[in-house]
């Protein structure tokens, strides 16, 4: 195209071009009209159109959807930051499970303890040595 504007520079002689090469076509198709052939026209219906007002309803249906995503992925993350660390009972209360779930050995069961809690052992672990339960 843009070749083509180099070699046209003024919009008359690329306006003649146009109305020429449409000219040709509509003889054309009287040509074949008139032989009896029929021409498939591509006509767009007014059902196809979609009106400017009900795009810009659509796009700023789409907006607000991404919005309510976007605030749903803010929660969600930071309700997971907070249960990501919670909070470890006090010594005392882990004392106390501790001493409930103790194995034959004399050994604090860690998995026992977390079933209690809804924790990972690994992370029952941390807490008895964080408060010094043995």
């Amino acid at each position: 195209l843009k070749k083509e504007q180099n070699k046209f520079r003024s919009s008359e002689t690329l306006k003649k071009i146009i109305e020429y090469h449409e000219e040709i076509a509509g003889r054309f198709i009287l040509w074949f009209e008139t032989n009896g052939f029929t021409v498939p026209t591509t006509k767009k219906k007014k059902e196809d159109k979609i009106p400017i007002q009900k795009t810009n309803n659509l796009i700023r249906e789409k907006e607000l959807a991404n919005n309510e995503l976007a605030n749903a992925h803010k929660i969600i993350t930071t309700l997971q930051k907070k249960n990501k660390f919670p909070e470890s009972p006090d010594s005392s209360k882990l004392q106390e499970l501790a001493d409930s779930t103790r194995k034959k050995n004399g050994k604090i069961n860690y998995t026992a303890i977390a079933r209690k809690l809804g924790r990972h052992h690994a992370t029952i672990a941390n807490w008895c040595k964080f408060h010094s339960v043995h």
